[in-house]
């Protein structure tokens, strides 16, 4: 079969959502709770014999208040959890939310005859960006097509509803292709990974001239492909250090938005996997903004900065067309180009109206990266993209800087997070709480506790035994583990420690080589370190992090 380079207008050219019959079979219509459940097949796509019958799960309120208001959601196809929960979420918001099964898995599901036998995600994940002979052979390609048929089912039976689409993580990916290119899109929402630049990551900026498939999808699928084609309002929901580095990658994404597009950044600081309940709140603030003008979210503000009497400014520009600032605070990192393991600082507006910052640089520090956050007085957040500055190329007055051995104590700017396996990471899960004698320490009350702040060379001199003070009541064994740069790869490495519990702060002391890789091969050095998490330390007080 010929290798062919298409584009996104020649890839969908023949395709019509509309004209082939539905064929819809209700299975379920049944009412429970104050919600109507209803599950069907459709078919989505025939090839001679081979029919593929797609299976939907859709919830209504039963008394929804506003008819138009149709959520059209896209789950990441990689993780396994409660759908019917995650859509009963929308539903109470008085939302009729759907999904469809891409999976071809479970009690209920997507049955790809055939020709289709490729769309089963247990194929498919292997498989994912594969454009080979061209990008009509990509599963991506083949799921949005369903989602688009899909829209023809709702069309027919909810025809006055305004559909949004929904993805999250993974799902991202095929979001682009719908909003693009279906008018029948009343807007769209991508939850941790706008997708751009995901074929590539961050260790990847480029594509090799001979990678002929990268090469393809980024023509045909990616998601800078279809950004330009995109009109309906844009809100990306997104966390500082995500790990597909998409947050550097967000003022690319946007700059390619037609210039009559909405879009708008939330941005979760400092987090790696997950969303800040503030965040998840402003989400829903825009969705309900589809659907009343009232509530249109402001748009990202915009920063700019400049050199004044030889220090750094960075002037912050919030929309206040219809709401009023409550609080606007600069986030800001030095030295590191991987979003992923950046060690934000925050400073705060003194006031309402304090819209520019003074950064200090030290003789240490060559480039810096900032955003804004800006916070309205009904609570919504609206994130700037980022910027990069080169502080090598300005005529700035630089302090000394003489690097400590201290890493964290409970005096310092708290630099330590929670990390769970939710997507909304709930509101005072990591805080100081005190012993019984009223000392401090750091904890969580789930997941990992996790921070960057050992990747800050430009002040932290780490060297001799790391030393970590430990408050637990009850007996636990605990795991700490580093990432490494090492040889431009990141690698980890771990180690344990015993709590005795009781009611006495113990000291951890550990050595490089306490820290062991996969192969129990042990760590040379305290050189290169990016991250430090501590595992299973739900209810232990951590304080006095130092190397001794």
């Amino acid at each position: 079969m010929e290798s062919r380079y298409l584009t996104p207008v020649q890839l969908w050219q023949n395709f019509n959502p509309r004209r082939d019959p539905l064929r819809v079979s209700v299975l379920e219509n049944t009412e429970k709770d104050g919600f109507i459940w209803r599950s069907l097949f459709f078919t989505a796509l025939t090839d001679g014999d081979n029919e593929l019958r797609a299976y939907a799960r859709i919830v209504s309120p039963v008394n929804q208040k506003n008819k138009q208001k149709f959520i059209l959601y896209i789950p990441d196809i990689k993780i396994n959890y409660d759908l019917d929960e995650v859509i009963m979420d929308f539903a109470s918001r008085d939302y009729t939310v759907a999904y469809v099964d891409l999976s071809g898995e479970g009690n209920k599901h997507t049955i790809y005859p055939g020709i289709f036998e490729y769309g089963k995600f247990a194929l498919a994940k292997d498989n994912l960006h594969n454009c080979t002979p061209s990008a009509e052979a990509s599963p991506m390609f083949l799921w949005a097509r369903i989602l688009r048929r899909f829209l023809s089912v709702v069309e027919e039976y909810y025809p006055k509803m305004k559909p949004v689409c929904v993805a999250e993580r993974g799902g991202n990916e095929i979001l682009w292709q719908l909003v693009a290119f279906d008018s029948r899109i009343y807007g769209g929402m991508t939850i941790l990974g706008s997708g751009l630049g995901s074929f590539l990551g961050f260790n990847k900026p480029t594509i090799a001239e001979n990678d002929d498939n990268a090469h393809k999808w980024e023509m045909a699928l990616s998601p800078q492909a279809y950004v330009k084609f995109t009109i309906c309002p844009i809100l990306i929901v997104t966390c500082a250090n995500h790990e597909s580095g998409e947050f550097d990658k967000l003022d690319n994404l946007v700059r390619l938005l037609p210039e009559q597009s909405l879009c708008s950044t939330i941005v979760s600081n400092r987090l790696s996997k997950q969303i800040t309940e503030t965040s998840f709140a402003s989400m829903w603030r825009w969705l309900e903004g589809r659907y009343s003008a009232k509530k249109e979210l402001p748009k990202s503000p915009d920063l700019a900065f400049t050199v004044e009497s030889g220090k750094l400014v960075i002037d912050v520009v919030p929309d206040e067309t219809d709401k009023k600032v409550s609080k606007v605070s600069l986030y800001y990192s030095y030295d590191e180009p991987n979003p992923e393991y950046r060690n934000w600082h925050c400073i705060m507006g003194k006031n309402e109206t304090d819209y520019k910052f003074t950064l200090a640089v030290s003789e240490r520090d060559h480039e810096l990266y900032t955003y804004a956050n800006v916070q309205y007085r009904d609570g919504v957040e609206i994130a700037s993209t980022p910027i990069k500055i080169d502080l090598d190329s300005l005529n700035i007055t630089r302090r000394r800087i003489t690097p400590i051995k201290l890493l964290y104590d409970t005096d310092m700017e708290l630099s330590f997070f929670a990390q769970t396996d939710d997507v909304v990471l709930r509101d005072g899960t990591c805080t100081i709480k005190k012993d019984k004698d009223g000392l401090p320490g750091v904890t969580v009350d789930k997941g990992i506790l996790v921070s960057f702040s050992v990747n800050e060379k430009r002040k932290l001199s780490a060297e001799g035994i790391l030393q970590i003070s430990a408050y637990s009541i009850t007996q636990k064994t605990i795991t700490i583990r580093l990432t490494i740069l090492e040889n431009d790869n990141y690698k980890e490495y771990t180690a344990e420690a015993y709590l005795s519990g009781g009611f006495n702060w113990q000291k951890l002391k550990f050595q490089s080589d306490d820290f062991r890789d996969n192969k129990h091969i042990g760590l040379d050095n305290w050189d290169n370190l990016k991250k430090i998490e501590i595992i299973n330390a739900e209810g232990v007080l951590f304080n006095n992090m130092l190397w001794v």
